[in-house]
């Protein structure tokens, strides 16, 4: 059985360099290489072709399944399919006709266009985006003097001075500890600035760090469950980012049309996966109706989210090692309402709109689409906190007026009564997402993203934005694992004596010379 993480015959084994995070400008961290690696090294078992299979007296209806059809599956079943296995379909992407255009209701944005290789299919399959620079942001004071005067409006940060003094001290911070809580190293950032500079800018600054709002406002989780020393823990795009401007679903389904649907697929479509069988060489999928399908390998690319809700029985149980890494990771939610309105009655250039925390209740932040559409649309962004009350909250009218209630803290009566159509979006009670993207929570590591991207038991494989330790809890994250776990495969098919991960590293990472923050070979 090959290794596919052992380095070829002859070659040295590649050194740990320093891993480079970009957790701001001009910052980089170099961290120890254990908290990097994955608690143990899988093996696929070697692809075995037809007349080995029945010598062993093992049956399989196909080749591969994939589980899942977002962005990783279908990456993973059109990479499969390519090299002549099949497949069939979006996931966390998600658009919906709203006025006389679209919205996103989940995945919105091309972090780093120019190097995001979602940018290039976004142009394949026509799906239209703008560019997101920030550059019109508009601070709104909600009668806090001291929020007046960190608000500003034409800055999306600040103070620039201040910023930088943040990100240093917080740097020091997380250098200096094992871990603890993002909430707690922020307060400790904002009672150093608090008290090592004098000037109202200052005290306001530290006042906003330490907020309520601020503190529950990251990753769609409470800054008290992220981890200080590894919330920001990714490298990253280069390039301005972009915005979908509706219709981003035109992706994965353009991925899909791709696939050769003349060949009968494992798993289609509104067919819930219950249960997933490993043996040696094959595995079984079972789906709610109780038809079963085998496979010799299985490509599992359900959220994280899911995979803590015990939705898939996994027989025999995931190894102790990968259920502790699902357990350590968190899922975060951000459940975005979107408002449509007959006319803006805001300051059209702005493409953010920022409310004094003081007085927004939990919604600070608004994104508008006018900018970029001309539809008069605002897409509230609420906190953690908020977003759970969202989920409790069933009656959608009610959440749009709360929305709106923040709003008329800064515009008072120039805000409509109600909008002419709202949206809300609930994704922790999605039973196909159970959240929005997953995050480092306190007591997680990158370890623990590499543990869940190693295979089990021979057969079965995850991918997914929260199985990514390069790109985690992003769109292209999940297009890189989807990619890097089909060359795994293919390795196992084509390449089953040589190094399976330096297979197709331009095309699964983005670059030959990316550095994995696991080391990737081992002894």
């Amino acid at each position: 059985m090959s290794d596919l993480r052992t380095p070829p015959k002859g070659s040295a084994v590649t050194p740990q360099l320093p891993v480079v995070v970009n957790n701001a400008p001009n910052t980089y961290v170099v961290k120890k290489r254990s908290t990097y690696d994955p608690s143990y090294y899988g093996n696929l078992h070697p692809f075995l072709y037809p007349g080995e299979r029945e010598d062993m007296g093992i049956e399989t209806d196909y080749d591969v399944i994939v589980v899942g059809a977002g962005i990783a599956g279908l990456t993973a079943a059109s990479a499969l399919q390519q090299e002549g296995l099949n497949d069939e379909v979006g996931g966390r992407i998600l658009s919906s006709q709203f006025g006389q255009g679209s919205v996103e209701l989940g995945a919105q944005w091309l972090v780093g266009a120019e190097s995001n290789p979602l940018s290039s299919l976004a142009t394949v399959y026509k799906s239209p985006r703008a560019e997101f620079t920030r550059s019109m942001n508009r601070g709104f004071a909600g009668g806090d003097s001291d929020d007046a005067e960190i608000a500003g409006s034409s800055s999306a940060s600040p103070s620039t001075v201040l910023a930088s003094k943040f990100w240093k001290q917080l740097i020091t911070i997380k250098n200096n500890t094992s871990d603890e809580s993002l909430g707690t190293s922020v307060q400790q950032v904002a009672d150093y600035i608090g008290s090592n500079k004098a000037g109202k800018e200052s005290s306001a600054f530290a006042k906003q760090l330490s907020s309520p709002l601020t503190r529950q406002s990251i990753a769609g989780a409470p800054l008290n469950d992220l981890s200080a020393a590894f919330y920001a823990e990714d490298a990253e795009l280069t390039g301005v980012s972009a915005i979908s401007l509706g219709n981003f679903s035109l992706i994965p389904s353009g991925i899909a049309s791709r696939i050769n649907r003349t060949m009968i697929s494992a798993v289609t479509l509104s067919a819930p996966v219950t249960s997933i069988s490993i043996a040696d060489f094959n595995a079984t999928v079972q789906i709610q109706n109780g038809n079963t399908y085998s496979a010799q390998y299985v490509v599992s690319t359900v959220p994280l989210g899911v995979l803590k809700e015990n939705v898939i029985n996994f027989s025999p149980p995931l190894p102790n090692v990968t259920l502790g890494a699902i357990s350590r990771l968190g899922v975060g939610t951000v459940n975005p309402v979107h408002l449509l309105f007959d006319a803006p009655f805001w300051d059209p250039p702005a493409e953010t709109l920022t409310i004094s925390q003081s007085t927004a209740g939990g919604w600070a932040d608004f994104l508008s689409m006018y900018t970029f559409s001309g539809e008069a649309v605002l897409v509230a962004l609420p906190g953690a906190d908020t977003s759970a009350w969202i989920e409790q909250e069933l009656d959608d009218t009610v959440v749009a007026a709360a929305a709106m209630d923040a709003l008329r803290q800064r515009y008072g009566n120039k805000v409509p009564l109600n909008p002419t159509a709202s949206i809300v979006t609930r994704w922790g009670l999605n039973p196909y997402a159970r959240g929005s993207h997953s995050y480092y929570a306190v007591g997680s590591t990158p370890g623990d993203r590499a543990t869940l991207a190693e295979p089990v038991g021979g057969t079965l494989l995850l991918a997914g934005e929260a199985y990514n330790t390069v790109h985690p809890s992003s769109l292209h994250g999940a297009y890189y694992s989807g990619m890097a776990q089909a060359a795994r495969i293919v390795a196992a098919m084509k390449f089953p004596e040589e190094d399976g991960d330096g297979v197709c590293m331009e095309q699964c990472y983005g670059s030959t010379d990316v550095e994995f923050p696991a080391n990737r070979y081992h002894n």
